[in-house]
């Protein structure tokens, strides 16, 4: 199903990238990906970009639904330690894969992170704050994503699929998050793969919406 995709320039600053290229809106069959300055459809036929990335990790974006990712594909996102989960994407994965009397059972601490185990991928809680109401400070997020990236190493997962976590609800600044993500992560072989859901009233927004109604 075509969905409107995003492609960034080829900076490896997004401060910057709006100076070297203009942003484009595409209509594609695949979400588009981009890919430490690679842009990068992901589905049937590749491009040929995929082989010319540079070794080690990769900090993906996609316009679209997270949880039309591949199932092979681990998914991340942040709770608090009382494990409320009532709002925002944290009351969507509570609906999705529920047993979070599980997570409750890990009795996990601000800065740490909680793993669920779904068929062959995980799912990670990362615990940034002691309670729902309270915001969360970018240096526990940093702890909690140390915590999933020691879990990965140890259980050998590769790709890692999550929304710009931190910043919904908690209003953490992405550009601080995303480089939080890269100091963890910037060193191994693990790719990071962030959603955004489209406009409002676009027509990749309608896609989103309809693959909802179908999941």
């Amino acid at each position: 199903m075509a969905r409107i995709a995003r492609v960034f320039g080829s900076s490896s600053s997004r401060d910057t990238a709006s100076s070297r290229a203009p942003e484009r809106i595409g209509v594609e069959s695949h979400p588009v990906h981009f890919t430490r300055g690679h842009p990068i459809s992901r589905g049937a036929g590749i491009s040929s970009a995929l082989s010319e990335a540079p070794p080690g990790w990769k900090l993906n974006y996609v316009t679209g639904d997270l949880f039309s990712c591949p199932k092979t594909e681990s998914l991340a996102h942040c709770i608090s330690e009382d494990c409320r989960m009532g709002a925002g994407i944290a009351l969507t994965f509570r609906r999705r894969f529920g047993r979070v009397n599980h997570v409750m059972r890990q009795r996990k601490r601000t800065g740490e992170c909680g793993v669920l185990k779904d068929g062959d991928r995980y799912l990670y809680y990362l615990v940034t704050k002691q309670r729902v109401t309270h915001r969360p400070r970018l240096t526990d997020l940093k702890a909690s994503l140390e915590r999933m990236k020691a879990h990965c190493l140890e259980n050998g997962v590769k790709n890692i699929s999550m929304p710009r976590i931190g910043c919904g609800l908690d209003r953490l600044k992405w550009k601080d998050v995303s480089a939080a993500i890269e100091t963890v992560f910037g060193a191994t072989d693990i790719a990071i793969t962030v959603y955004t859901l489209p406009a409002p009233g676009s027509y990749a927004a309608r896609d989103v919406a309809y693959l909802g109604y179908l999941g």
